[in-house]
């Protein structure tokens, strides 16, 4: 084995040093800024899972804000196929940190057979409060829908 001159490898522990520092800081300040939330963008709550008429399908939701895109979606999704139409149904809800329900699209069901289907409604967030998505999807059983309620996105700061 090589080894490099001892003044070259100073420069290079110097220089990671020197990165690592950089990183701390700048995730330090992130943290500090907003603790908990996120600031304009997305977030995703955890994809939840679930079995019905043979099917498992996984759903979820996320929240968006900034840049004029506020919205809440939830999407749901077989991985076994397709549902004939009007078999999937979503309905996305956003909501301010407290619960203040901030928009809801209503339930919109699958038009065609289709594997899966995602919803969103439209809001206008305002800075410095934070929102969160928590919406609920549909599968039809026998004459009667099944309803799963997704979890609910982290809190998105509004821009």
């Amino acid at each position: 084995m090589i080894s490099q001159p001892h003044s070259t490898q100073k420069r290079k522990s110097g220089a990671r040093s020197l990165i690592s520092v950089v990183l701390a800081a700048v995730l330090g300040v992130s943290l500090v800024l907003v603790p908990g939330a996120a600031m304009a963008g997305t977030s995703y709550g955890t994809v939840g899972t679930f079995k019905k008429v043979g099917k498992t399908f996984k759903a979820r939701s996320w929240i968006q804000t900034g840049s004029g895109t506020d919205h809440a979606t939830v999407r749901i999704e077989s991985k076994s196929g397709s549902l004939k139409a009007g078999h999937l149904g979503a309905l996305a809800r956003g909501y301010k940190a407290g619960g203040a329900l901030t928009c809801t699209s209503g339930y919109f069901y699958t038009p065609t057979s289709a594997p899966g289907l995602q919803k969103s409604c439209g809001f206008s967030a305002k800075a410095k409060t934070n929102y969160y998505s928590k919406g609920a999807v549909r599968v039809k059983s026998g004459s009667s829908y099944y309803t799963y309620t997704t979890k609910a996105s982290p809190y998105q700061t509004g821009p």
